[in-house]
């Protein structure tokens, strides 16, 4: 009696760079974390004797605030490098004879929020609150401006500083070795019997 041939069942490789870049992800995401600085210094002593490179601090009203390169002015802390841009008014006065043209671009002609001047040179120049006399054109000119965020020290519960977790860290090695023991068995395993 002759008996047919099976088809030869072939198992695929198991994705090698999945399992290697999920372990090291995995891995990576355990080792820092924000925890609370171990000194006995207030917010201000710490920040000026450790110059942190970045604090997250946790006012008293709730709010969580990331200051970069803090440093202590007066009773504040403050980030070293600007977080924002603020925009000021910085006042402008156009000559008549220098505009070519006037455009409103919000309100209407009995109130006039914003006009776009085109001068002559061929400049286009939006005015805030304009003002037409008789020989010119004023108003304000919106300017940016570097901001610093600072929080009074009366105002903060606590400050937090980026750390190695030493637990955390441990346990996530014991499970990255694990897994990749793991892979490596079940690579061997496939190869074997492939």
């Amino acid at each position: 009696m002759r008996t047919t041939p099976q088809p030869e069942l072939r198992m695929s490789p198991p994705p090698r760079r999945l399992i290697v870049v999920s372990i090291l992800l995995f891995h990576v995401s355990g080792c820092v974390t924000w925890q609370r600085p171990n000194t006995s210094l207030v917010p201000g002593g710490y920040v000026a004797a450790e110059e942190p490179s970045e604090i997250l601090v946790l006012t008293k009203s709730g709010e969580r605030v990331l200051l970069r390169n803090p440093l202590v002015a007066g009773d504040s802390l403050v980030a070293g490098q600007a977080t924002d841009t603020v925009w000021d008014d910085a006042p402008v006065a156009l000559a008549r004879a220098g505009v070519a043209d006037i455009m409103i671009v919000k309100g209407d002609e009995r109130d006039i929020e914003i006009v776009e001047v085109l001068t002559r040179g061929g400049h286009a120049v939006q005015v805030h609150r304009p003002s037409f006399g008789a020989d010119s054109v004023t108003g304000v000119v919106p300017a940016p401006r570097a901001h610093r965020r600072g929080i009074p020290l009366a105002d903060i519960s606590q400050i937090r500083v980026k750390r190695v977790d030493v637990v955390y860290t441990t346990l996530m090695a014991v499970v990255g070795a694990t897994a990749i023991t793991m892979s490596a068995i079940a690579i061997a395993f496939w190869a074997e019997f492939n």
